[in-house]
């Protein structure tokens, strides 16, 4: 049970608080149309269902990658929101000679296209 895709508790908090924030906009919602009792109640029922689907949009935001900010890593060693990142890979020996090899037949590339576009204009 330990081998969850999402940890209990961050999941638990936030059905909570979602689903809180949810409700209390609908009651609000339904106390500002008090007197159109059909409006009202329409305004619950669009609450009730935010609350339901609020907490499992966000849980496959987080799992998909979805959302625009970045994951936060928590401090305990384990990554709630997301996967783990990976520190950058350095480059090896190999692939350092291959991009100075390629920068330098770039610039003698460049060097020899300068030369002809001015040999032209002497023309």
């Amino acid at each position: 049970m330990t081998n969850l895709p999402v940890p209990i508790e961050p999941f638990l908090w936030d059905c909570f608080w979602q689903s809180s924030v949810c409700l209390l906009l609908g009651l609000l919602g339904g106390l500002c149309w008090a007197r159109r009792p059909a409006r009202a109640h329409r305004v619950l029922l669009l609450a009730l269902g935010a609350a339901l689907l609020a907490p499992l949009l966000s849980l496959a935001v987080r799992h998909y990658g979805w959302g625009m900010l970045p994951p936060r890593v928590s401090a305990v060693g384990h990554n709630s929101v997301g996967p783990t990142p990976t520190a950058p890979a350095l480059p090896s020996p190999q692939s350092a000679a291959a991009e100075s090899a390629q920068a330098a037949e770039t610039s003698v590339a460049t060097e020899a296209l300068t030369e002809a576009r001015a040999r032209e204009k002497r023309r």
